[in-house]
């Protein structure tokens, strides 16, 4: 079996050997692609383009942490502790004795002459070897200190790599112990066990010591994975704006929501309920502070009224994807650093509409009301239509 000094000895030679030259290579390489797919801005390319910054961030972090030594010095500090009580063990163990074990030399003659020394003071004092039992319990008393055995502390430590390669930084330290001794190393009284927590704590002094469930089942404050790009989300997104507004959806408003907007339909006297409007149902939610069913209002109305949602024919909703992902390569290359987030949504099939012709589509899409916010989505816009050749229009 490969045993921690090996595996310690193999990992810091990784760290020591990374070719700094060989990165900075790559990094021109990998900068020289993402300019060409800038320059075609190609609607397919998108997904690739973010692959490529995403690889050339790595890079540079990589060329950065090699240079100044980081990497090391991130090593030592994250697995300096574990190495500490391995290599301790092994200095140790040339001076453990078992339980039991008595001063007796090696030598023929002084052995015989210690063996009938301590057979008589043995017999005098009746205690027997009561030092070696103090030892052994004070290694007992010290159990909750953290694992001892080579092998615990070797998974420690794969476990502690494993977790930092996969940029999950532990704020604590997990401790991993048995079942049994289950006493506070303080009190000496009986732990108590709280699972949900994966923590053991003392009722007397209040200590609290991680530890390890044994058990596969996932926790509700477990983070859901995350199993695709931020594009596709992006896409996904886009297809539910295009979904909602024609009322395709399986999203059920509750009742209480519907009695509201009718009660305050019947206070402004509305008798008609034909007349109803995008708008006002949107000034009614404002009202109710429901601002979260915005994007339901075309679901409501039909469930108020019955009229059929806004319609939109498959060719049209298939151009407005593509129209969406030929944006995506020019928003990532003339969105400002300081920006995350994309473009309005609203705003972007506004402005879909608008270049399609669709006039009757445009007042499902609101823009923004902010001017200083318009403004800025806006600018960016000018330059994607610029970059993509099509017709820009000033909001405002």
């Amino acid at each position: 079996m490969v045993t921690l000094d090996n595996i310690h000895q193999k990992k810091v030679g990784e760290i020591k050997n990374i070719d700094v030259s060989k990165c900075k290579k790559e990094l021109d390489e990998f900068i020289n692609q993402r300019n060409i797919i800038l320059e075609s801005s190609s609607q397919s390319d998108s997904i690739t383009l973010m692959q490529i910054n995403e690889k050339i961030d790595n890079l540079k972090k990589q060329i950065d942490g090699a240079s100044n030594q980081k990497f090391l010095r991130d090593y030592y500090l994250d697995t300096g502790e574990i190495l500490f009580k391995y290599y301790d063990s092994i200095e140790n163990i040339s001076t453990t004795r078992p339980r039991g074990y008595s001063n007796v030399s090696t030598d023929k003659d002084s052995g015989i002459l210690s063996y009938l020394n301590t057979d008589s003071n043995d017999s005098d004092t009746g205690e027997e070897q009561k030092p070696i039992e103090n030892q052994t319990e004070k290694k007992q008393e010290s159990y909750f200190s953290g694992p001892t055995s080579r092998e615990d502390l070797r998974h420690e430590y794969l476990d502690k790599i494993e977790n930092k390669e996969k940029g999950k930084k532990t704020k604590k330290q997990t401790i991993k112990f048995k079942c049994t001794p289950n006493n506070c190393p303080n009190c000496k009284i009986e732990l108590s066990h709280i699972h949900s927590e994966g923590i053991v704590e003392c009722k007397n002094c209040g200590l609290l010591q991680n530890i390890l469930n044994d058990t596969d089942r996932a926790s509700y404050k477990d983070p859901p994975k995350e199993s695709c790009y931020y594009s596709y989300r992006r896409s996904n997104h886009f297809n539910e704006w295009i979904a909602q507004f024609q009322g395709k959806e399986t999203t059920q408003i509750p009742k209480s929501v519907l009695v509201q907007v009718v009660t305050e339909i019947k206070k402004e006297r509305i008798k008609n309920l034909n007349e109803l409007t995008t708008q006002k149902v949107r000034a009614i939610l404002k009202k109710l502070k429901l601002n979260k069913y915005y994007e339901h209002i075309p679901h409501i109305i039909n469930q108020l009224n019955g009229q059929p949602p806004p319609y939109m024919s498959r060719s049209t909703e298939e151009l407005l994807r593509i129209m969406f992902q030929k944006i995506q390569g020019p928003f990532l290359e003339f969105c400002p650093k300081k920006r995350k987030n994309f473009l309005s949504y609203s705003y972007v099939l506004h402005k879909f509409v608008e270049l399609l012709d669709l006039p009757h589509l445009k007042p499902l899409f609101p823009l923004l009301k902010s001017r200083e916010k318009l403004h800025q989505q806006d600018q960016i816009w000018q330059k994607i239509c610029e970059r993509v050749g099509w017709t820009f229009h000033k909001s405002m």
